[in-house]
């Protein structure tokens, strides 16, 4: 697996989507449609409601205010 991650335009070898971080609900709106068998979707589950997602499509909700509770104690 290959992962780019840029503030510019990342050319790729193909058009399918493997992972989605959403570090927004909007990220997540617009985006989960286009993820397919297979693929996961990273996302926070204090702030992002994932919506609806295709079948085999792995949703991965990381509660983020409690990791950041456990990392200051």
């Amino acid at each position: 697996m290959t992962v780019r991650v840029s503030d510019e335009e990342c050319p790729t070898h193909g058009d399918k989507l493997d992972i989605l971080l959403c570090l927004n609900q909007d990220t997540m709106d617009r985006h989960l449609h286009l993820m397919g068998p297979g693929s996961k979707v990273i996302y926070n589950s204090d702030t992002i409601e994932p919506g609806k997602a295709a079948e085999g499509v792995g949703l991965c909700p990381i509660p983020v205010s409690e990791l950041r509770k456990v990392a200051i104690d």
